[in-house]
């Protein structure tokens, strides 16, 4: 599965930063939008909620506004995304020195 990070780390970060907010406005279907935004074909919703959901946790969006915004039980995107919040173990780093 593509992984698509704001850290850099997804091989099409660029396509995707630059190219998705214009894009979205004129979507008529998932694939006209992939299409659009010059991503590969593979490329499904189902790609981007996780996408949308580690972009949200690495812009530090307060937890229960990013689970409302994605629709997803704030449980499940603590487990499953919370690990991409800059804050993540800073008081343990803090306390190692």
């Amino acid at each position: 599965m593509l992984h698509l990070s704001l850290n850099g780390k997804g091989p099409i970060l660029g396509m995707v930063s630059s190219r998705i907010s214009a894009v979205v406005a004129d979507c008529r279907s998932s694939e006209v939008c992939v299409a659009d935004a010059g991503l590969p074909a593979e490329v499904t919703p189902h790609w981007l909620r996780p996408t949308c959901a580690t972009w949200l946790m690495e812009g530090d969006v307060d937890l229960w506004e990013a689970s409302s915004y994605l629709g997803m039980n704030p449980k499940a995107l603590i487990h499953n995304y919370s690990h991409h919040r800059p804050s993540h173990h800073a008081r343990a780093g803090k306390a190692l020195g």
